[in-house]
């Protein structure tokens, strides 16, 4: 028999005793009490799961009161394509996703931290999400809707995609807008430069 493989089956064995005395301590007939082995420490908790694919310094701009967030992430600074994945808080177990991915456009040339009007890019950040409208009817939303036959589109984007039906169902995201208006509403609190 190897070294190695005596070794390994005196440390078995050592392991072995050592689970088997465990929990095992009773009073012998002619001693003391057994020792009873240590409490082990608890298991620790669970950490909770923070939003994937953000940052430190984004997910702190999340609301600690927030219990659904919805994530927009384009595969790069420029993409003009994105994925949307429906995140939810769970008390322990984290962040979880509960719907999507889909897919979803933003701006033409991607994204950018320093927004402004015509620069067709979509802007970075944490932004709250407080009405709902579009020019069909109202799908169910527990957001306020706004059904209005201006959000009737037609032509070409920039892409030249037919634009007829880009807003039967908008969702307004409270960049440089009003929360608890219309997604019509054209006040700019941030001024028009900011698109």
């Amino acid at each position: 028999m190897s070294v190695r493989k005596a070794l390994a089956l005196g440390v078995g064995a050592v392991m072995c005793t050592g689970l088997l005395g465990t929990g095992c301590a009773s009073r012998t007939p002619d001693g003391p009490p057994a020792r009873q082995a240590s409490p082990r420490p608890a298991p620790a908790a669970p950490t909770a799961r923070p939003l994937p694919g953000l940052g430190p310094a984004v997910r702190a701009r999340v609301p600690a009161a927030a219990g659904q967030v919805l994530v927009v992430r384009g595969a790069s600074q420029d993409a003009n394509r994105a994925q949307v994945v429906l995140y939810e808080r769970h008390p322990v177990r984290g962040w979880e996703a509960v719907a999507g991915p889909w897919s979803a456009h933003n701006g033409l040339r991607g994204w950018t931290e320093g927004h402004s009007a015509g620069d067709l890019r979509t802007p970075v950040g944490v932004y709250g999400i407080s009405d709902a409208g579009g020019r069909l009817p109202d799908p169910g939303t527990r957001l306020p809707y706004d059904q209005d036959p201006e959000f009737a589109l037609s032509g070409t984007g920039h892409l030249g995609e037919d634009l007829e039906g880009s807003f039967d169902y908008v969702i307004a995201v409270d960049y440089n807008r009003v929360p608890g208006t219309t997604p019509l509403d054209k006040t700019r609190p941030l001024g028009e430069g900011k698109g």
